[in-house]
């Protein structure tokens, strides 16, 4: 069955913005242990279905194209990642749980494809990124008036005060405004449509500030890093080196005065514990690891004995790296090196060829996701973000880099 070009645009568009709040869909499993949950569990499943039906009409549009010589670099990445994620779930010791989570992935794989193969088409540029934007924008001012309403106040007392939005955590909300933030400031600085360049902005700028206010360590050295090298990759050394110093200023703060940042100080020393534990599970598991999301069923034999705080620490490692190695193993890991080798050099490739509005846009985005990824260092699980947000905003990055921002509508 043929897919009109509107109901795909507005699949990939509305896929691409959605997924960003995987963790909104959280209390479909169940009660959440850590914060409490804004979406209630049947706001989760239609979020869910709505995926899973952008998805596959994403899928469904690529029928006859998938052999198209432009995607042979997203084929090779997306089938080392893929492989990553399923092996480990074969091998490990919940194959129905790890299944699940490479399912997603799969629908994920649709929209990557979906983006390199479609991004010059009529509308496709200009629907994903506008609905970003104005999507995130809504996000960014809910989650900030949420904190200065105290509403929920079972949240709001939760999370200390940190804005938290719909998202279940502080942190999680904070991985998601890193790579927004820098989004929303590409497509600021590469649009000709001065009503979306103003919106961007501000987009932006809400972006910056939520982020600020879920008093995330993380997350504001994540975003720093972000602002650095997009600062570096535009040209901008005296800019970048500001922003570098700002960074120092932040660490110094954190470790100076760690009460100031909105956290119990008895926090500073879980994630230790956490990434202790995560390596005794890899290392007891090295090749393949114990498969996607089992790192709790094995977390009591592993855990670090003065713990106190199992219910965060035991549910991953908070490193994404050793979540990975965790996870799947050291193959797992050298799957996921090679295809981000792989679509990094072809991001790269591409860029040098760009025109300047196309290489401000692509380094904003390629910024977000580093940043995103230094974050991760002491938060975020290492198998969801392969699933839900590498494999979307990597072929993201490669449409934009190849074929730069067409704001031609869709007729």
């Amino acid at each position: 069955m043929a897919v009109s070009p509107s109901v795909r645009n507005a699949a990939i568009a509305w896929f691409f913005f959605a997924i960003g709040g995987y963790t909104m869909l959280a209390p479909i499993d169940g009660p959440i242990p850590i914060g409490a949950a804004v979406v209630p569990r049947s706001g989760a499943i239609v979020l869910a279905a709505s995926l899973v039906v952008a998805g596959l009409v994403a899928a469904a549009s690529l029928a006859g194209t998938w052999r198209d010589e432009r995607l042979a670099t997203s084929r090779v990445t997306l089938a080392a990642w893929m492989l990553a994620l399923v092996v480990p779930a074969l091998a490990g010791f919940d194959p129905t749980h790890s299944l699940e989570v490479a399912g997603m992935a799969l629908l994920c794989v649709a929209v990557h494809i979906a983006l390199v193969r479609w991004w010059r088409a009529p509308g496709v540029a200009t629907g994903v990124l506008t609905t970003a934007v104005v999507g995130g924008l809504v996000l960014a001012l809910v989650a900030l008036a949420m904190q200065i309403t105290h509403t929920p106040s079972a949240v709001y007392a939760a999370n200390l005060g940190r804005a938290t939005g719909l998202f279940v955590t502080p942190n999680q909300f904070a991985a998601w405004l890193v790579p927004f933030t820098a989004l929303a400031t590409g497509v600021a600085l590469s649009t000709a449509r001065s009503a979306l360049r103003w919106t961007a902005i501000v987009a932006a700028a809400a972006g910056a500030i939520a982020l600020v206010a879920t008093f995330s360590i993380g997350g504001w050295i994540g975003g720093a890093c972000a602002a650095i090298l997009a600062l570096w990759w535009l040209g901008r050394r005296a800019l970048a080196g500001a922003a570098a110093l700002a960074l120092v200023i932040v660490a110094l703060v954190v470790v100076v005065a760690p009460g100031a940042t909105h956290h119990r100080v008895s926090e500073r020393f879980v994630r230790v514990d956490a990434i202790q534990a995560g390596l005794r599970v890899a290392a007891a598991f090295p090749l393949v690891g114990v498969g996607p999301l089992n790192y709790a069923l094995v977390y009591p034999a592993f855990r670090t004995p003065s713990s106190t705080e199992d219910a965060i620490v035991g549910t991953h490692p908070h490193d994404v790296i050793v979540s990975l190695l965790a996870d799947t193993g050291i193959a797992g890991v050298a799957a996921i090196a090679f295809g981000w080798w792989r679509i990094g050099s072809a991001i790269r490739a591409a860029s040098g060829r760009a025109d300047a509005r196309t290489k401000r846009l692509t380094a904003c985005v390629c910024a977000g996701i580093a940043g995103r990824f230094v974050h991760g260092f002491v938060d975020l699980v290492g198998v969801v973000e392969l699933a839900f947000f590498w494999i979307p905003f990597a072929g993201l990055a490669l449409a934009i880099a190849r074929d730069g921002f067409s704001e031609r509508d869709a007729g």
